[in-house]
């Protein structure tokens, strides 16, 4: 037998179905959802919300529709117009009561496109708790935008602990019925808890307008029949206990449960149909006719009080699950009787039968019956159909779990079965965008590598081009520092060989060609430092004045330096190239003019550098006036400088360099 330690398990098991999901999925590790909505959530979060989705479903209890026993529910007149004047139900306590939840639950039909489905399930209405005094709080409201339907779950509206004397319904905006599309309002039940407890079982009823049916009533709204079987996920199968017995005895079942309880609700539930296709019994099949609840606290019920009698007067009294709810009775003992049993329709002559799957007896919202000692005056000589299986908290689908639970499952379930098909294409979209994002750094990436492969291509070609002005520079350098002094030295050797016969002379010019030989090793050592030790130029008018004094040794020169601080903007390079320049330009002017006067002036400013260098030799020939020299010219385009050579009116030669400051330049 289970003791109570395992019935306060299954106590726990209970009310933990019954916490928001918001709070499972806090206890699932899923609080970083914070409040974000699909669209806003990442793929990770996605992803997990899904797991936790199909964990979640394959936890959940699902949904068993019944078939053939039970009443429909509640119908109201039907109307053309979905939007009637006035179309409510209202639900009377005896007494005040607190409530916490209420739970309305659809009228089902088949669609034979997509199977089960609300019938005429209102579209816009609204709940609300009526006090004492008859002063209405709004609790619920609902519209189009809340996209209730398409659902066959139970609607499950949580509220903070409130007392109210009666619990009303008011629908503004109808649907049409499934077969003929004319605007009502159906439900099958509408339950009212206060904790575990249903207080709106068997109480008062009023509405609108009702068709009163048989099996469309207003008490159907409240009598607990509900169009689902339980059918959880957990705990083991159990089958129902079933006995034969002759017509002359009466069954009677008997549970001890170990202690005085205040106990106020009794469930029975019916044994399991058969699983064929069609049925081969009944829906209503083995359920007793005529039953009486004893309670008592003495074992032989010497003190027996009636806690309730039920009789079945046709099969819309009958449904999976038949609750009771009575005044609060202290015992310790239930017997239940049957005093009239079913008897198979088919062949009267035979045993009546007695039947049930489980014993459900309620104080303060537990079921004090589980597990505890049971005793019966029939017997069944089936082993699977044993005794101890009408208070196992067992059915033939699994765990059995106070009503409030199982249908806060429910509700769970049809919200999740809703949600995941958003939460996977929204995945699906996700992984769209990172595909295109993909797609995207693919390209960007093969971009980069092409950029990367053209600069290299241009920065080589540069490279190649640097190199080729180098060879450039190197041979005007070559040719501007030594090419002179070595046609100079050529000269004098043809004079001194002309000269033996004047030892005098001779001597001169060999002095002459000796210091031009060093001239000549110093300049090609000066190329040399030149091209290794570019700070030997760093002050260009120093050089200026000892290039001037170096070669212009026997003429008669004037050099004017204006704004020489401003050369510094030039870089090492140019400033090599514009001594360079000078220097070229007075070994032309020794070379060919016969000069004997050489003025030169540069003048330097923030925008440029202008040098101009004037002989008095014998000018430029008439029929190559706008000829630059060739040596001028290249040393020029070095330097990256604009050159003009003309004769001035007085004769001679100048020669015009403007140099611009600043801007870019390609090297």
């Amino acid at each position: 037998m289970m003791g109570l330690n395992q019935q306060a398990v299954r106590y726990l098991q209970g009310v933990v179905s019954l916490l928001p999901l918001s709070v499972l999925a806090e206890s699932a590790g899923l609080a970083e959802w914070g409040g974000n909505t699909i669209e806003e959530s990442s793929i990770a979060q996605l992803e997990q919300r899904l797991d936790y989705i199909d964990q979640r479903l394959n936890e959940l209890a699902d949904f068993h529709i019944i078939t053939g026993m039970g009443p429909i529910g509640y119908r109201s007149h039907s109307s053309a117009t979905a939007i009637p004047e006035k179309e409510w139900v209202e639900i009377h306590f005896k007494q005040p009561q607190q409530i916490d939840q209420v739970v309305i639950v659809p009228t089902l039909w088949r669609s034979t496109r997509d199977g089960p489905q609300a019938d005429a399930f209102p579209v816009q209405f609204h709940v609300l708790a009526i006090d004492e005094v008859g002063d209405p709080t709004i609790i619920a409201e609902y519209d189009s935008e809340d996209q209730l339907t398409p659902r066959i779950a139970p609607l499950v509206i949580d509220l903070e602990p409130q007392v109210a004397s009666s619990v009303r319904i008011e629908a503004t905006e109808l649907s049409g019925r499934a077969w003929d599309n004319l605007a009502c309002l159906q439900l099958s039940e509408v339950l009212v808890f206060n904790g575990n407890e249903n207080v709106a079982l068997h109480q008062e009823i009023s509405a609108s307008s009702s068709e009163n049916i048989d099996s469309r009533q207003t008490i159907h709204l409240v009598d607990g029949f509900l169009p689902y079987l339980m059918g959880l996920k957990t705990g083991q199968q159990s089958t129902a206990f079933l006995a034969k017995h002759s017509a002359s005895l009466e069954p009677e079942i008997i549970i001890d449960l170990g202690a005085s309880y205040p106990v106020n609700h009794v469930n029975l539930h019916a044994i399991e149909s058969s699983d064929t296709i069609p049925q081969t019994v009944p829906s209503d099949y083995a359920f007793p006719r005529h039953l009486i609840i004893d309670g008592a606290n003495q074992a032989d019920f010497s003190d027996a009080s009636r806690l309730f009698e039920y009789r079945v007067q046709s099969v819309f009294d009958l449904g999976p699950i038949l609750s009771e709810r009575f005044a609060k009775t202290h015992c310790r003992y239930i017997r239940i009787r049957a005093p009239e049993s079913y008897q198979p329709p088919a062949s009267p002559e035979a045993d009546s039968q007695f039947g049930l799957a489980e014993i459900e007896v309620y104080a303060d919202g537990l079921n004090v019956a589980i597990g505890k000692k049971i005793t019966a005056n029939i017997q069944t000589d089936d082993r699977v159909r044993r005794l101890e299986a009408l208070n196992d908290g067992l059915n033939f689908f699994g765990e059995i779990i106070p009503a409030r639970g199982w249908l806060k499952q429910l509700s769970e379930r049809h919200e999740l079965e809703r949600q995941r098909p958003l939460v996977e294409q929204a995945l699906k979209e996700g992984y769209a965008r990172q595909r295109v994002i993909l797609n995207q750094m693919i390209w960007l990436v093969v971009v980069i590598a092409l950029i990367a492969i053209f600069v290299t291509v241009v920065m080589r070609l540069m490279a190649q081009r640097s190199i080729q002005r180098l060879r450039e520079r190197i041979a005007a350098d070559l040719h501007d520092e030594l090419g002179a002094n070595l046609h100079a030295i050529g000269l004098l050797s043809d004079l001194s060989q002309r000269a033996t016969d004047n030892p005098t002379k001779l001597g001169n010019l060999l002095q002459r060609i000796r210091n031009l030989t060093e001239r000549t090793g110093a300049a090609a050592r000066h190329c040399i430092n030149m091209l290794e030790a570019e700070e030997l130029y760093n002050d260009v008018a120093n050089h200026f004045g000892r290039v001037s004094r170096r070669l212009l040794n026997d003429v008669h020169y004037d050099l004017t330096m204006e704004g020489a601080e401003h050369l510094e903007k030039l870089s090492p390079r140019r400033k090599i190239d514009l001594c360079l320049f000078y220097q070229e330009c007075l070994t032309n002017i020794i070379r060919h003019s016969g000069a004997t006067e050489v003025d030169a002036v540069l003048k330097a400013d923030k925008q440029q550098v202008a040098l101009s260098i004037i002989d008095n030799g014998v000018g430029l020939e008439p029929d190559r006036a706008n000829e630059i020299p060739k040596s001028i010219s290249r040393r020029s385009r070095l330097l990256g400088s604009k050159v003009i050579v003309d004769s001035p009116q007085n004769g001679g030669t100048r020669i015009l360099l403007i140099l611009k400051l600043g801007g870019f330049r390609i090297p």
